[in-house]
């Protein structure tokens, strides 16, 4: 046989070799979509989508989210339950993805049972609850303000009538969150 006549015969060999045949092994599992995502609410998250390098689906994709303080699996989705940063893990066989939630939920900032009114040389504590959704949590840092520092002066925590007049007192968190309270100071009852 020919030189020429055995490559021709061998050809259909070579060619299902190079892309692969039996010996090409497994698809890779792969992420379809952004490895980290930032949500600023509570609840059900719209994660990447996992598949194989061949475009199919994993069967029997475990997943795994830490911590759970932050993330939790429901069902066949993954939900945000508070503030931080979780790792979320698929395995499949051997193999592994993964993908970052971030989750920033806005801080809703309440005054609990403010003074409407002070009366001049009165001081008076301010206190405040944080709230995501109806959960309560601890709304950290917060910095005070006054909007008339000759009328109402503010420390942190707390509030000292100086003078007649109005003034509003803003709170506000390092990530922005606020509330704000109006207070008027009037005389002092003699």
């Amino acid at each position: 046989m020919s030189r020429a006549r055995a490559l021709r015969c061998l050809s259909p060999f070579v060619i299902l070799s190079a892309c692969g045949g039996a010996d090409m092994g497994e698809p890779r599992l792969e992420l379809e979509g952004a490895s980290r995502i930032v949500v600023t609410r509570l609840g059900p998250v719209d994660g990447p989508r996992v598949v194989l390098s061949d475009g199919t689906h994993p069967d029997g994709l475990r997943w795994d989210v830490q911590p759970t303080s932050v993330a939790v699996l429901a069902g066949d989705h993954v939900e945000a339950v508070g503030p931080g940063t979780a790792s979320v893990v698929g395995t499949w066989r051997d193999q592994v993805v993964t993908w970052t939630l971030e989750v920033h939920p806005t801080v809703v900032l309440q005054f609990i049972d403010p003074p409407a009114r002070l009366a001049v040389g009165q001081q008076v504590p301010l206190q405040l609850v944080g709230r995501i959704g109806e959960e309560t949590v601890d709304p950290g840092h917060v910095a005070w303000r006054s909007s008339n520092d000759a009328v109402l002066a503010v420390a942190p925590g707390r509030a000292t009538a100086l003078d007649v007049g109005m003034a509003y007192i803003t709170a506000e968190t390092e990530l922005g969150s606020q509330a704000t309270l109006q207070l008027q100071v009037v005389e002092r009852a003699p």
